[in-house]
């Protein structure tokens, strides 16, 4: 099993470039109507290669710029469990931390998707990227910890926005 510690999106929807730290027991997220919440937990249904978004959403309007694609970046945690197994060993990924990547590419009608994977620290470097459909499955559990952080994540609304008001 692997947790969030950190989500960064570029190009996606209004937000131009965005980094929202995740490296908490419990993340809240707050903020009015129309601010971005659901905007955000999409994001992070791409990155995981979910096979659908949020109600009436659809992928296209998220791009905003017809010919600049949209970059999710998500840091994840990559420990080993109780039998020594880490959640990216079958893409040979042996650092404790991961970086999940997906790319939204313009392609006039439905965009492309690419998903990478690569090792977040390495003794001999960086790891190369994998450049396959990550194993995002969880395995294994992460032991509890004692106590519990909380990190509350207001989200502002993005320029142009409206309360109230669906996109």
């Amino acid at each position: 099993m692997f947790r969030f510690l950190e989500l960064e999106v570029n190009g996606w929807d209004f937000w131009p470039s965005a980094r929202i730290p995740l490296d908490a027991d419990v993340v809240i997220l707050s903020g009015p109507n129309g601010s971005g919440k659901t905007t955000m937990l999409d994001a992070i249904r791409q990155i995981l290669n979910t096979p659908k978004l949020s109600q009436n959403r659809r992928l296209v309007h998220y791009l905003r710029k017809p010919n600049q694609p949209a970059l999710i970046r998500a840091v994840v945690t990559n420990r080993k469990n109780s039998r020594g197994r880490r959640p990216f060993d079958r893409e040979r990924i042996h650092t404790d931390e991961a970086t999940l990547a997906c790319a939204l590419v313009p392609d006039g009608g439905v965009p492309e998707k690419r998903l990478a994977v690569f090792g977040t620290r390495s003794r001999s470097g960086p790891a190369a990227p994998v450049h396959r459909q990550p194993r995002l499955a969880p395995t294994g559990t992460v032991p509890p910890r004692p106590r519990v952080r909380w990190r509350i994540a207001q989200v502002h609304a993005y320029p142009g926005a409206r309360a109230g008001t669906r996109r």
